[in-house]
């Protein structure tokens, strides 16, 4: 796990404003093949207490050709990090498949400044960056609309009463 120590110095941003810490954090990666943002404190505990609470999903994630394919999305608690493996590679590969898609959030200035910062790394022979980036603000409504929610609740306390077909047709009406 990466610590944010590898990309930024912490007393060079504890000198910023929140203002200043969005525009160093995303324009340090905005040449680079990941995904960034700033998320407020309150926001990030919100995330944060549902998804302790329901820390897996699968998600469509929409083709170019048509149809969509099935992602399976993890949130590790203690390493605040949430990998996203596709889920036929989870069948055929099963506890080898690796994640093409590791976004980790930094919390180290969430009381000081009131902000989290993520970094999403992807692999760009499996996913692109706006396809990464539709996967992480689907995961992000999952947990905080009401009409993806009772889904994400179901599929972590009533897998066998989960429909994927309900799922996409919510995707679907969403995008």
């Amino acid at each position: 796990m990466t610590t944010l120590d590898a990309y930024v110095k912490r007393e060079l941003l504890d000198k910023e404003t929140p203002e200043g810490i969005n525009f160093i954090w995303v324009n340090y990666f905005r040449n680079k093949p990941v995904l960034s943002a700033v998320l407020p404190g309150d926001m990030w505990k919100n995330l944060l207490d549902k998804t302790s609470k329901y820390p897996t999903m699968i998600y469509p994630l929409p083709m170019d050709a048509g149809g969509h394919m099935m992602v399976f999305g993890r949130f590790d608690v203690e390493k605040k990090m949430i990998n996203f493996t596709y889920l036929s590679t989870i069948k055929s590969l099963g506890e080898l498949a690796a994640p093409f898609l590791v976004v980790q959030f930094f919390t180290d200035l969430q009381e000081s400044k009131g902000l989290v910062l993520m970094k999403g790394d992807y692999q760009k022979q499996s996913v692109d960056s706006n396809q990464s980036l539709f996967l992480v603000n689907l995961w992000q409504v999952f947990l905080l609309s009401p009409s993806f929610f009772p889904h994400l609740v179901q599929f972590n306390t009533e897998p066998t009463k989960f429909d994927v077909n309900k799922l996409i047709q919510t995707v679907e009406k969403g995008i």
